[in-house]
């Protein structure tokens, strides 16, 4: 499975043998030619975009694991999407695939994910412990913050080239934010908690794409 995506499976070894042998007899006989431009950009991206988003409620407080893979190539974009829920019986995570354009993958992530208002409070401080926008108040915003439950957390990396590890990319950029319960969502950066709704964390991905590609091209123009 590509990275990072993951398949687990019940069923005897001799099972999973025989499925993987009639897996490759129908790519053999009748190839998903659909599919082959996405598979090429997975092999050989330009960038990837790599997300996990897990989901928290009273009846999943371990949450639930969303699975998203961008990868850009020239023009062409790709998301693919590893859904966490698996209908009782069934053997095989879905994976859904759908085109996009390059430029608009952050979008595509982000619409992958609950929507969510910025911050009620504002960009906190974590030194401080402040709100940026109340600082002459006493209120213990980002203590209140911590201990407010969380509804999801994400953490996404955008990285060059092809894939290579089955970890976090040193040379990769990361992005981590949560949702809190009848607060909303802020992205945590060094020092601060930066308020976000969908529109501005969209932004704050395509910094990071920006960069990428901005090696991208330097390391290029050196060639």
């Amino acid at each position: 499975m590509p990275f990072p995506f993951v398949y687990q499976s019940e069923e005897p070894v001799e099972t999973q043998e025989r499925d993987m042998m009639l897996a490759s007899t129908m790519f053999d006989t009748n190839p998903p030619k659909a599919l082959f431009r996405w598979a090429y950009a997975m092999l050989e991206p330009d960038l990837r975009i790599e997300c996990l988003h897990r989901t928290y409620t009273e009846r999943e407080p371990k949450g639930k694991l969303k699975r998203i893979c961008a990868v850009r190539r020239l023009d062409e974009g790709f998301v693919a999407i590893q859904n966490p829920d698996i209908s009782p019986g069934e053997r095989y995570a879905t994976i859904d695939i759908f085109e996009t354009h390059a430029t608009d993958l952050a979008k595509s992530i982000v619409s992958a994910t609950p929507s969510s208002p910025a911050g009620r409070y504002g960009d906190v401080e974590q030194r401080t412990a402040r709100g940026a926008h109340n600082s002459d108040q006493h209120e213990d915003v980002y203590d209140r913050l911590r201990n407010t439950d969380l509804s999801s957390l994400g953490t996404l990396q955008v990285r060059e080239g092809k894939y290579s590890e089955w970890r976090l990319d040193e040379n990769g950029l990361k992005l981590i934010w949560t949702v809190q319960n009848e607060i909303g969502r802020y992205v945590t950066k060094r020092g601060v908690m930066v308020a976000c709704d969908d529109t501005q964390l969209i932004s704050e991905i395509n910094k990071l794409v920006s960069t990428i590609v901005k090696r991208i091209r330097e390391r290029r123009a050196r060639i």
